[in-house]
């Protein structure tokens, strides 16, 4: 029974906001959730701008 408040929240993501919120947060997640993630970090070159 809920008495007049919210008991929870529930927030519907887009599939881009979901990424960007896991690539901003990646280096402070627990272990257990980066293990699920099928993520790989990769080095890439970048051209700098003239």
């Amino acid at each position: 029974m809920l008495l007049g408040h919210q008991y929870f929240t529930v927030r519907i993501w887009q599939d881009t906001d979901l990424m960007e919120a896991i690539f901003r947060t990646y280096e402070r997640l627990p272990e257990e959730i980066v293990k699920d993630l099928p993520l790989k970090r990769v080095w890439t070159l970048v051209e700098e701008s003239g």
